[in-house]
């Protein structure tokens, strides 16, 4: 059913935009995703983007929301031009991502070690804000912490393995939440706070099930080793 709801998609879009469509790509991590979220993601890119293709759109994409389809809109230039602006999508997308219709743009997309300091330490200070902010939104309830948690927890993988190329640390040959934490507490972060995204990850994983105190627990110490993260970050030149 889902593959024929992206079949049926593409083929709205193509009518929808016309030549003026680029590309379609099918993208996404599962790890830390909510199962409520869309089933798929799909990046769609225009050659332009204005007030008439954005109507024809809209419908488009309501009716792919509905059937668990998620879609994205971007220009092929602003896509490949904002990498390092959002690291945490383009390393997403690099890692996850499958042509679907059109021409391969993404061989062009990469995040630029030597610019993405200010952008990785801005994207880290506002998920430590999030965090705050979400738990004082809902009072710590356990069900909303641990949403919360593995919602941070699929960007910090991208905005863990961004550090590392910050850094010009070598990425592990075989990309997985838990490489990347390896490789990051080994290298860039204390080792120390190994444990704390362990636990996150096997949460985000849906490995683990934690009650309400040990899960209040994690959270504080996930502040705690976040703010680690973005004084390492800072302290770059």
């Amino acid at each position: 059913a889902l593959q024929e709801t992206i079949a049926k998609t593409l083929e709205a879009l193509q009518l929808a935009l016309g030549d003026h469509l680029a590309a379609v790509y099918a993208y996404g991590s599962s790890f830390g995703r909510s199962p409520q979220g869309p089933r798929q993601l799909l990046l769609v890119l225009s050659d332009t983007i204005n007030r008439r293709l954005l109507d024809e759109l809209a419908p488009v994409m309501d009716r792919a929301r509905v059937a668990g389809v998620g879609l994205r809109l971007d220009t092929p230039e602003g896509l490949v031009r904002g990498a390092d602006a959002f690291p945490v999508f383009a390393l997403e997308l690099s890692a996850t991502s499958e042509l679907l219709w059109g021409k391969d743009v993404l061989q062009n997309l990469d995040v630029d070690g030597g610019r993405l300091r200010l952008r990785l330490e801005q994207s880290l200070r506002v998920l430590h804000r999030d965090l705050v902010h979400g738990y004082l939104d809902k009072g710590g309830k356990p069900q909303h912490l641990a949403a919360t948690l593995r919602a941070a927890a699929h960007r910090l993988i991208y905005l863990f393995e961004a550090t590392l190329v910050a850094f010009q640390i070598e990425l592990p040959a075989t990309k997985s939440p838990r490489s990347i934490i390896e490789a990051l507490c080994r290298d860039v972060a204390t080792p120390k706070d190994a444990e704390t995204w362990e636990q996150l990850r096997a949460l985000a994983a849906y490995e683990v099930v934690l009650d309400e105190e040990p899960l209040a627990a994690l959270y504080d110490q996930v502040l705690r080793a976040l703010g680690s993260v973005i004084e390492v970050v800072d302290r770059m030149e």
